[in-house]
């Protein structure tokens, strides 16, 4: 397994606003961008990038596992919905 980059509570925090803008972008909803913010962090502190990522790509792969989870939210409340009209 490749060394993984360091992740600390400061250096996600400087992401902070950056990342909580986009997901409020993609979910329309501060409450629920604040859950993906939050998601996203434990997920750099369980899984974070490999080292040879660098900080500087840090911002993009934040920005990448926000999407992702974002996307994953939007299509479980679709389901929801669906479950709840029928």
């Amino acid at each position: 397994m490749p060394p993984r980059l360091e992740v600390t509570p400061e250096l996600l925090t400087s992401h902070a606003d950056s990342l909580r803008g986009l997901a409020r972008r993609l979910l329309a909803d501060a409450h629920a961008a604040d859950d993906v913010v939050q998601e996203t962090w434990m997920v750099a502190l369980e899984r974070p990038p490999a080292r040879n990522a660098g900080t500087s790509s840090m911002r993009g792969w934040l920005a990448t596992v926000v999407k992702s989870l974002a996307l994953k939210r939007l299509r479980a409340d679709a389901r929801r919905e669906r479950r709840e009209e029928t």
